[in-house]
């Protein structure tokens, strides 16, 4: 569906998905989120917390299969202060903009906005964190990126390229124990490719926190 025809109430009025994000800013910092089995839930109880002027813009890669990332983008943008929606061709990496991964399709930065790809299958999934990180690891976007519960090693190359590339990128992983499947955390922890380790009532403000410094060029 084309975002000119995203619409929401607003005050008694109809506001398009292109109106919404009159006035605001390209994104020079992207969030870059990635989960699996258990991630979900995580992932709501951050999109609740983040402020809608969180300087940033925010990528989300999930191993959730097509038909169900409409649905659970529309979600998030009930329950969240940011602007939320199911990532299309040339989407804007805008702050307060989240863009969420289609089931089926790898979700890539791409001369600040987003691409949608179906390259091959990395882990055996699409879209992959991994592929996700690596093209923002080869952009201009300072990041923050964030490791969710999920089964297997996803995110753990990618949060290496980022490192070596962006060294003064920020790693947030979830706290294994708060994990319902600890597998992706504990392989970037296993790597010493992160720099924080938070479980994950406190995950967005931390978010928070690193956006805010990067933005503010801290």
């Amino acid at each position: 569906m084309s975002p000119f025809l995203l619409t929401q109430h607003f005050n008694g009025y109809r506001l398009n998905y292109a109106d919404r994000l009159t006035g605001r800013e390209k994104a020079e910092v992207v969030v870059a989120i990635g989960a699996s089995t258990g991630g979900p839930k995580v992932v709501e109880k951050i999109f609740t917390d983040l402020p809608a002027d969180l300087p940033a813009a925010v990528m989300v890669s999930l191993h959730m299969p097509a038909g169900f990332t409409a649905s659970f983008a529309s979600r998030l943008d009930q329950i969240s202060p940011l602007q939320v929606k199911e990532a299309e061709e040339n989407d804007r990496l805008l702050e307060g903009v989240a863009l969420i991964a289609p089931g089926n399709y790898h979700l890539i930065e791409r001369r600040r906005a987003v691409a949608l790809s179906s390259a091959p299958k990395v882990h055996f999934v699409r879209p992959a964190i991994d592929v996700m990180l690596n093209s923002l690891a080869f952009s201009k976007h300072k990041v923050v990126a964030v490791i969710l519960s999920g089964m297997g090693r996803d995110g753990t190359a990618g949060v290496q390229v980022l490192k070596e590339r962006k060294p003064g990128s920020i790693v947030i992983v979830q706290d294994p124990q708060t994990s319902i499947i600890p597998s992706m955390p504990e392989s970037v922890i296993a790597e010493g490719c992160f720099d924080e380790v938070v479980p994950f009532p406190e995950i967005a403000g931390r978010i928070v926190k690193h956006a805010r410094d990067l933005a503010a060029g801290e």
